[in-house]
């Protein structure tokens, strides 16, 4: 389980991701492949070893709201367990020296401590895409910008896809409940407007591709523009996904798709 604690500190005003030259610029994305851009555009991930990689993983999703620092104890219990504390003490260093080394090809990133507590800090003209998502679902209402904003963010893949750490596994599914539930309140929100819905519904079945009620959205959506086929695809994707990881054969027809409900 995530041991991570509230300071009630630090905040900032997230922008969007930079662009320099077409190429992304000074950004963090933990969404589909996990990716640092430098000044150039250059990913920097690859000079990160895994024990480096999950480091900042673990700080920087403990650096935002409601989370805002994580403990040199929780650190170490995960990354260096069984260690005495010299050992701990010499390998922290050791690691959050290269990590800092790196992230200065970048600027902007900031690996912070304070009483044993680490958290990092982000210019704000450097992005970070879970920051981002955090500060839209956090908005009362979602205006168009915003789900179209939220929408290019899960469209990258799953969050953190490549590192199942168990240590963040109860962050991710509150993560992936918060956002689900912010986009199901779209759905019932936008009734009367149907490219709106299907964008929502896109990102709903992006978190979980087995929401019956996004499926019949997208469905519904294809076939009133008049796209037959991909209709039938994607229910046919869907009853297939269903039946592979329920065991089970899904009930429910193409025609009931269609149906208002």
């Amino acid at each position: 389980m995530r041991e991570q604690e509230n300071n009630g500190g630090r905040s900032r005003e997230p922008k969007a991701a930079r662009y320099e030259n077409g190429k992304k610029s000074r950004s963090i994305f933990l969404f589909g492949d996990f990716q640092i851009f430098n000044r150039e555009g250059k990913d920097v991930v690859y000079q990160l070893p895994p024990k480096l990689r999950e480091l900042f993983l673990m700080m920087i999703t403990a650096s935002f709201e409601p989370f805002t620092h994580i403990s040199n104890k929780t650190i170490t219990s995960h990354l260096w367990p069984g260690q005495d504390d010299y050992q701990t003490k010499n390998n922290r260093n050791v690691s959050v020296n290269r990590l800092r080394s790196v992230l200065e090809e970048v600027g902007g990133i900031k690996i912070c401590c304070e009483n044993s507590h680490w958290w990092v800090e982000l210019e704000s003209d450097v992005y970070c895409d879970y920051e981002r998502l955090l500060t839209l679902l956090s908005a009362r209402t979602l205006t168009t910008a915003a789900i179209n904003e939220l929408s290019a963010i899960v469209s990258r893949g799953d969050f953190m896809k490549e590192h199942e750490y168990h240590w963040f596994e109860t962050g991710r599914m509150k993560l992936i409940d918060s956002a689900l539930q912010k986009f199901k309140e779209q759905l019932q929100k936008y009734v009367d407007d149907p490219q709106r819905r299907g964008v929502v519904a896109e990102c709903i079945l992006r978190l979980d591709s087995l929401s019956e009620s996004a499926l019949r959205v997208k469905i519904q959506l294809l076939v009133h523009n008049g796209d037959h086929t991909t209709a039938r695809l994607v229910f046919e994707h869907f009853r297939k996904e269903f039946q592979r990881i329920y065991g089970t054969e899904y009930k429910n027809s193409f025609s009931e798709m269609l149906s208002k409900s």
